[in-house]
């Protein structure tokens, strides 16, 4: 009960002060927004130097060579002398491993890569590469040439609503691209970049540091031996918001029940064993919950894997919760609480509330634990376990230095810099540094 009315109590105080957190440099003057096409990628917009019978989209699976197709425009096999041959052998083309991706597929979040498979007659061409890709092309005179040739650095190119994506034409005949490039909960940087009309060669312009929510790496108890996975790359960043956070609270699942089976190992009081087996139940329908909710934005989280290990001794036991249950969680639940009185999408509020109570929950479950483990330790372990935690205060204090995209503060709620280091300082005073 004390972290749930100190929690209200910091972010009623943080929201009584709170000022707009819009910070941006890039001038945005002539820029068209993009629209949010039921299709993957604007493959209409495409004017190929040679005219083709058809364009596919395809996802194949390095691991197995399996495809996918995704999207087609034109008429695959049209002018062909025999079109059913021709289409059942473009049905089987052989697609090599590529190196690049495009666009927002349902795979590229679980290792997949993309590639173009182009017929023209009887003949298939099969584009790998981004070489392939701007000598298929030819000159970059569409926007969606632009867009799609970005897309292959990596770039993210959200949607109208995102205010940080947008093309234009420039004066020599080219296109200037403003996207971001994100590498998940860390460092994230809106670039202004220009494709020459000829060649497609990229140029970049201009600059800014943002940051994607850095609240999806403090929500839940990560398990050790979470598996890395490439975060949503393309997109809206809302969608992209809530498919790492679903990702996150499924793996909480794991870790809630590796702790419950790790405090019944180490004899815990049965009510701790409890509380964490809850735990893993909450943590199933907040990931199913953001789950849908990322869905609706247009993403789809990627599966959540964690590597088996040996039951641990009562000292990784006690740094692990440290730095999941007395730090990140701690502040997780914290940011919770604020999301669900701060965000403007109405079912995201009403979702974070009950996550909030939740993870509140788990927050305490957390400081329990560390409470009955901390007797048991020698006064080496003991120092180890602070270190620990007083390290994972400060790589937070450094990851919410950073500003979210202005959407997800919007309406996921989630805080900007000022508003998070304004919430992790009060936090710091009252739980922390006691």
């Amino acid at each position: 009960m004390r972290f749930r009315n100190l929690f209200d109590a910091i972010v009623m105080g943080a929201i009584a002060t709170s000022t707009s957190c819009r910070v941006s440099s890039i001038r945005e003057d002539g820029f068209q927004l993009l629209r949010c096409p039921s299709k993957r990628v604007l493959l209409e917009g495409l004017r190929p130097a040679v005219p083709v019978d058809g364009i596919e989209l395809r996802a194949v699976d390095p691991r197995t060579g399996a495809s996918t197709l995704l999207e087609t425009v034109g008429r695959p096999c049209a002018s062909a002398q025999d079109v059913d041959a021709c289409r059942k052998a473009l049905s089987e083309t052989k697609l090599p491993p590529n190196r690049w991706r495009i666009g927002t597929t349902d795979c590229a979040m679980t290792g997949c890569m993309n590639v173009l498979v182009v017929s023209r007659g009887d003949v298939r061409t099969v584009i790998d590469g981004r070489g392939a890709l701007v000598e298929f092309l030819g000159p970059i005179d569409t926007p969606e040439e632009a867009v799609l040739l970005a897309q292959t650095y990596d770039y993210q190119i959200g949607c109208a609503t995102d205010g940080n994506s947008g093309v234009r034409a420039s004066a020599d005949g080219g296109f200037d691209v403003l996207a971001t490039i994100d590498q998940g909960c860390g460092h994230v940087e809106r670039h202004l970049v220009h494709f020459a009309r000829d060649g497609g060669r990229l140029t970049f312009v201009d600059g800014e540091v943002r940051s994607r929510a850095t609240s999806d790496c403090s929500m839940g108890r990560r398990p050790a031996g979470l598996a890395r996975v490439p975060d949503v790359r393309f997109g809206d960043p809302v969608g992209a918001w809530l498919a790492s956070a679903a990702r996150l609270e499924a793996a909480s699942v794991m870790a809630f029940h590796v702790l419950e089976r790790e405090l019944t190992l180490h004899a815990a009081p049965p009510a701790l064993v409890r509380a964490a087996a809850r735990a893993a139940e909450d943590e199933v329908r907040h990931a199913r919950v953001t789950r849908r909710l990322a869905l609706r934005f247009g993403s789809r989280p990627a599966r959540a894997r964690v590597a088996k290990r040996s039951p641990r001794a009562l000292r990784e036991i006690a740094i692990e919760n440290a730095i999941e249950g007395c730090v990140r969680e701690t502040f997780g639940a914290l940011v919770a609480t604020w999301q669900s009185r701060a965000a403007a999408d109405v079912e995201i509020a009403q979702a974070m509330r009950r996550i909030a109570v939740d993870e509140t929950r788990h927050a305490s479950l957390g400081w329990r634990v560390a409470r009955w483990a901390n007797p048991m330790l020698d006064p080496d372990e003991r120092s180890a376990v602070a270190r620990a935690k007083r390290d994972a205060i400060d790589e937070l204090r450094a990851e919410i230095d950073r500003d979210p995209p202005e959407a997800v503060v919007a309406l996921a709620g989630v805080p900007c810099a000022r508003d998070a280091r304004r919430m992790f300082d009060a936090l710091h005073a009252e739980v922390w540094e006691p």
